[in-house]
């Protein structure tokens, strides 16, 4: 009964959102909460954070790829956040370039590194297999059997 009642919560909730007095409201309430030093960083970046996973297949976000690094080759999962960088300052971004989103294993944080489009390479997996993975360290994937899955090289 628990589960059904949060489901329709959930639901008025996006129904009230969908009202204009409501979102005016809240509209009134994220101004006043961004004039609180703290509060205003963090609810930002939660926002944003949400928003972005939220547009993922229309927006940003939607390109798996890898980045292979020095030697031994280093392999690194990520998402194409930015394929414009215009507006930038010149060191950063440039002609070529786009930006890719690393996340890291069990958590929110990552890196967003600045790379040459040439340095990547597109991953035909979906953003929720890539995510999966990511944030799992590996051990959950989107395959229905993950014993054996790495072999590795095996010493004698």
């Amino acid at each position: 009964m628990g589960i059904a009642a949060g489901i329709v919560l959930l639901f008025l909730i996006g129904l009230l959102m969908q009202a204009w007095l409501v979102r005016t409201l809240v509209s009134w309430g994220e101004r006043i909460v961004f004039k609180i030093p703290l509060i205003k960083t963090v609810y930002g970046s939660v926002r944003d954070l949400m928003g972005f996973v939220v547009r993922g297949h229309d927006q940003a976000m939607n390109q798996v790829v890898a980045i292979t690094l020095g030697e031994p080759k280093i392999t690194l999962i990520g998402f194409v956040t930015r394929e414009d960088l215009t507006g930038f300052p010149e060191a950063m971004g440039g002609e070529g370039k786009i930006a890719v989103y690393l996340p890291m294993s069990y958590q929110l944080g990552g890196y967003t590194v600045v790379v040459p489009r040439s340095a990547v390479q597109p991953l035909d997996i979906s953003l929720e297999e890539a995510t999966r993975f990511i944030l799992t360290g590996g051990v959950a994937s989107g395959s229905s059997s993950s014993a054996g899955a790495f072999k590795g090289n095996k010493k004698t």
